[in-house]
């Protein structure tokens, strides 16, 4: 290659490097040491400014103080920790063990086991379902439990096609990933039971997920091929589609900027900007660490955490903060 050639290439890396700063920019580290294997979800007490891990392949809850940067404790033995939620209003934290087939409560400071609930085989993905006030828990060969989190009773369970991944509660519907059926599963849940079946076309793996209540749209993280279905959650239809970076785990819809964010485990953290109606552009690839394919985007504090796995010889696992703008 010519000189002048490779000067030109290598100013436009600098130049997209750059431009991809000002959108999403690294703040800080938070090292977690002794955290080994892959690292599943994160959710956060804003209030108390902790922010909870789910480390997988460690069987570990974790606790770090945002406001000092560091793992302030650990729970041990639990086999699979995967889902994990901060339930509102409570100061507890919930976690979902896989391997142990339940959902336990902590205490949020003390990390104090308060409760436990039966919640089935391979316990996984979580959300809050504000309405109900109930823990939602994804689990087994398909199913959502929901649990009174004051009792630690599970009310209710809608069995599913297969085993559900990411899934987002709407007013009185919840919109579920089924990879194995190769569909979005909807859950009345005053029914108590799934109402609709929409079909991932062109794409296969749907464990992602984002919700823009508002917008009516729904976005769906495929990994083969590597895509973002979004579907309009009014008529159940899918409506575009957008190339993304490889092995993504988690997608959030920022309604300040109407933009999303995927973090993806090839190592890179995707920024889509939605345009007019259904247009839809990648306009930032931020790389990370390979396997940091989890993430929490909290839009109040216009920050971003993303969650890196120990790789390789030296260093540690830990939790980098990233700051997004609206540039």
């Amino acid at each position: 290659m010519k000189p002048a050639m490779l000067a030109l290439l290598l100013s436009l890396v600098v130049r997209a490097g750059a431009e991809d700063s000002l959108i999403v920019a690294l703040e800080k580290t938070i090292p977690m040491p002794g955290i080994e294997g892959r690292i599943d979800h994160l959710s956060l007490d804003a209030e108390r400014d902790r922010l909870y891990v789910a480390a997988l392949g460690s069987n570990k809850l974790v606790a770090i103080s945002l406001a000092d940067g560091k793992v302030v404790g650990e729970v041990d033995g639990q086999g699979e920790a995967q889902g994990v939620l901060a339930v509102p209003g409570m100061h507890e934290v919930a976690l979902a063990c896989g391997q142990d087939s339940c959902t336990r409560f902590f205490h949020g400071e003390t990390l104090a086991l308060l409760r436990t609930a039966d919640t089935g085989d391979d316990s996984d993905n979580m959300r809050w379902d504000p309405a109900g006030k109930t823990v939602v828990v994804g689990f087994g060969e398909g199913g959502v439990a929901f649990i009174d989190p004051a009792s630690g009773k599970v009310t209710s369970r809608v069995k599913l096609k297969g085993h559900p991944e990411a899934f987002e509660v709407d007013g009185g519907r919840v919109y579920v990933n089924v990879p194995p059926a190769d569909e979005v599963a909807v859950v009345d849940i005053a029914k108590g039971e799934q109402v609709a079946s929409w079909p991932v076309d062109g794409a296969d793996s749907n464990y992602p997920m984002a919700l823009d209540a508002e917008g009516h749209r729904l976005y769906v993280g495929c990994r083969q091929p590597p895509k973002m279905l979004v579907y309009d959650t009014e008529s159940g239809k899918q409506v575009a589609s957008v190339e993304i970076s490889a092995d993504v785990d988690d997608i959030f819809w920022d309604s300040q900027t109407r933009r999303l964010y995927l973090s993806c485990g090839e190592g890179y953290l995707d920024v889509v900007q939605r345009g007019e109606g259904d247009a839809f552009e990648r306009i930032a690839k931020v790389a990370t660490a390979k396997g940091a394919r989890t993430s929490l985007f909290v839009p109040e504090q216009r920050v971003l955490y993303v969650a890196a796995p120990h790789r390789g010889e030296g260093g540690s696992a830990s939790v980098k903060v990233y700051r997004v703008t609206g540039k």
